[in-house]
């Protein structure tokens, strides 16, 4: 750690003036090599007109607020967001974030332009009077699981986990994703799209709608598929299982995800599992997790 983190990890209050910036109205650039090093969870700080930007976010945030602040450029697996944070008029701009989770999160008139989330499994999360642009969202999933002592409490009265109210979507992409427990009140969407998504258990007004029956996993399939294929072949054992595992799911045949225990099978030897095993098992792990 350096500088900036060693200042501010194990204290709480206004960050200004533990970092000695004074409350002026000038932006403040916290920016610095450290945040991509340190794995710190700061806790307890405000955060008023900051700047953060860097190619690496390994610290986050817990029990936080951030006031007219921008974060830009860097990526961060599933810490930067931590939980109980409030986020006011913000701006997330070219900001890649994997795997986070956003736990009892508050977002309010905040911007965020030509981002992308994948693997985000929120829970008890609002978002209100934001907008999105050009934000690629990519396996989706809320966290349903209630636990009655970890409540967002403006959202106590909500059927949903996560709630997107008044916000605006504007060229924005989902996919794979599932929308069970999240709701949309009162959102614009515009040219916005989603593809392979599974739309049970959403609430409020949007603009998609799926024929098929969960799609996302539909779609891990044809990845495995075409997985196979290209390491054992279009003819091979394992091909012409995946290609009638998914004529049945998609036929109501069958209802059972265990794709992987019909290829591991002694059909098509275990020469051909071993090939795939490896790829078949992160492909799994990316789809479920959360």
């Amino acid at each position: 750690m350096s500088g900036i983190i060693d200042k501010l990890v194990g204290r709480s209050g206004d960050a200004r003036e533990l970092l000695g910036a004074g409350a002026g109205s000038q932006v403040l650039d916290i920016s610095e090599a450290a945040w991509g090093e340190s794995c710190e969870m700061l806790s307890k700080l405000e955060f008023r007109n900051v700047r953060l930007a860097g190619k690496k976010m390994l610290s986050g945030f817990n029990r936080c607020r951030f006031d007219a602040s921008e974060f830009s450029e860097f990526r961060s697996d599933g810490r930067f967001w931590g939980f109980l944070n409030e986020w006011n008029s913000c701006q997330f701009d070219r900001i890649r974030l994997r795997d986070e989770g956003s736990a009892m999160n508050t977002f309010r008139k905040c911007e965020f332009k030509d981002s992308s989330l994948a693997r985000y499994h929120p829970y008890q999360t609002l978002f209100e009077g934001c907008r999105f642009t050009s934000l690629k969202v990519t396996l989706m999933r809320a966290r349903l699981v209630l636990n009655s002592a970890n409540r967002h409490p403006e959202l106590l009265d909500e059927a949903a986990t996560v709630v997107f109210r008044s916000c605006t979507f504007t060229r924005c992409s989902f996919s794979e994703s599932y929308f069970a427990g999240i709701a949309f009140d009162g959102c614009t969407f515009v040219d916005s799209k989603a593809e392979h998504c599974d739309f049970e258990g959403v609430s409020g007004e949007h603009p998609w709608t799926s024929d098929e029956w969960n799609a996302p996993f539909v779609q891990l399939c044809a990845r495995v598929l075409a997985m196979i294929h290209a390491r054992c072949g279009p003819d091979s054992a394992s091909a012409r299982i995946m290609t009638n595992y998914i004529a049945e799911y998609r036929r109501g045949e069958t209802r059972d995800q265990d794709f992987a225990g019909r290829l591991r099978g002694k059909e098509q030897g275990n020469e051909e599992w071993d090939r795939i095993a490896d790829k078949v098992l992160k492909l799994l792990d990316e789809h479920f997790r959360g």
